[in-house]
C-alpha cells in the first residue's frame, strides 16, 4: 500500500513518542537527545487551535505511522507589517522509510497546507553540525527562492549541578568545563536575584516589553494577549518578571539524554523594556526559581533583544554558537535576506 500523508491522527503523547524513538534509536549514547515530552508538543502544537493542529501531519502505510510534520500557526512581523505565517517544522522520518523520498513529499504537502491557508513564512531553527540540516539544505538547493538562511542564535547556558552535567557530558570539554563554570556565582557582578512569578493574563506592562523586543527585530512575533497568555502563563511554562515590571523570562523544562539524563530549563524569551539591569537581577531570580525546581542546566536562547552583557552579569557563559535560523517555506514575493534579524520564542 502507498504511503498517505494526512492530518496526524494520534495525540501529543503518540506524537512525542514516535519522535523521541526515532532520535535515540539513532544517536542515544552518541550525541545530546532532547526528550521532548508530552507536555511540551501538548503546549506548542495540540494545545494551540486548529489552524496549529492543521499543520500537523502524519506520514502512514498500512495505518503505520512513518513521519511526522508539523508547524506552529503564527501571526509575524516583516518590517513591523503583520504577515501569515508559522514557525518550526518538528519533522521526523522514521530511518526505514526515508529511501522513499518520504522527507520532500512531507515538506512538499506541509508547504501545500500552508499556502491554502494564505501562510507565507515558516521559520526554522537548526543546528549547522546536525545530519537534519543536510537535507534542509538540499532542500533549499530546489528551491532557493522559497528558503533562507539568517543569522545565528547564540545560547547562553548556567551549570547549575556540575557533577550530573560532567556525568551525563560526552568530551572531556563538557565533563570538565562544567565544573569549571559552575564555580561562577550567580550575579558574580554584586547583584541580587529579583523575581516574581507570571499568572493569569499578561499586564499591559508585560505586552509593552515584548512588542518593544519585537520592534528591534526584521522579522519578529506579532504579540496578541492571547498569544502571550499561552508562552507566559500556560501550565507547562513558568513566566517571570521583574518586580518594577520592566523585565520578563520564559521557561520551561525538559529532559536531554547524554550519557546520563540531565534536566535542563530553556529560557526561549528573555526581554527588557530599557533597563539591562533589570534583566539581570530577573535572569538570576528566575533561575534560583528553576533549580529549585530540579533544573540541573540552564539554556538562554539569545536572539538580540537582550544585551549579551545581562547575561554575563547574571552568571551565564556562551554556548553553542551552530544554531541558527533559517525560512523553511517562504513566499518569494516577500523578498527574504540572509542579514535579517529574527525574533520569535522557539527553541
Amino acid at each position: 500500500m502507498a504511503v498517505e500523508i494526512v492530518p496526524f491522527r494520534g495525540d501529543a503523547a503518540e506524537f512525542s513518542a514516535f519522535i523521541n524513538r526515532v532520535w535515540l534509536d539513532a544517536y542515544d549514547g552518541k550525541a545530546w537527545v532532547p526528550l521532548w515530552d508530552e507536555g511540551y508538543y501538548a503546549w506548542r502544537i495540540f494545545e494551540r487551535g486548529e489552524a496549529t493542529r492543521a499543520l500537523c501531519l502524519g506520514a502512514y502505510r498500512d495505518g503505520k505511522l512513518l513521519g511526522v510534520i508539523g508547524s506552529e500557526a503564527a501571526t509575524l512581523l516583516l518590517y513591523g507589517r503583520p504577515v501569515r505565517g508559522a514557525m518550526l517544522s518538528y519533522m521526523t522520518i522514521d530511518p526505514k522509510a526515508r529511501a522513499f523520498g518520504l522527507g520532500g513529499r512531507m515538506v512538499a504537502e506541509l508547504a501545500g497546507h500552508l499556502r491554502a491557508d494564505g501562510r507565507r513564512l515558516n521559520l526554522g531553527l537548526s543546528n549547522t553540525k546536525t545530519p537534519a540540516r543536510a537535507f534542509w539544505t538540499s532542500m533549499a538547493a530546489r528551491d532557493p527562492a522559497a528558503q533562507c538562511e539568517f543569522g545565528r542564535v547564540l545560547s547562553w547556558v548556567r551549570i547549575a549541578d556540575p557533577a550530573a552535567m560532567a556525568a551525563a557530558g560526552f568530551s572531556a570539554q563538557e565533563r570538565h568545563g562544567s565544573r569549571i563554570a559552575g564555580l561562577i556565582p550567580w550575579g558574580w557582578t554584586g547583584r541580587t536575584g529579583r523575581a516574581e512569578a507570571i499568572s493569569g493574563p499578561p499586564t499591559a506592562e508585560d505586552m509593552a516589553i515584548l512588542r518593544h523586543a519585537s520592534a528591534r527585530a526584521d522579522i519578529a512575533m506579532d504579540w496578541s494577549e492571547d498569544t502571550a497568555a499561552h508562552f507566559l502563563s500556560h501550565p507547562f511554562v513558568r513566566g517571570f518578571r521583574h518586580p518594577t515590571g520592566q523585565a520578563l523570562v520564559n521557561a520551561y523544562q525538559v529532559t536531554w539524554r547524554g550519557r546520563a539524563d540531565l534536566r535542563v530549563a530553556i529560557i526561549d524569551i528573555a526581554a527588557h523594556g530599557g533597563r539591562p539591569g533589570d534583566l539581570v537581577e530577573l535572569l538570576i531570580g528566575a533561575g534560583r526559581a528553576l533549580v529549585d525546581d530540579g533544573a540541573q542546566m540552564i539554556i538562554a536562547m539569545d536572539q538580540g533583544a537582550a544585551e549579551k552583557m545581562a547575561f554575563l552579569r547574571a552568571g551565564f557563559m556562551p554556548a553553542d554558537p551552530n544554531t541558527d535560523f533559517f525560512a523553511l517555506l517562504s513566499d518569494p514575493a516577500l523578498g527574504l535576506r540572509s542579514d535579517l534579524s529574527v525574533l520569535v520564542p522557539f527553541t
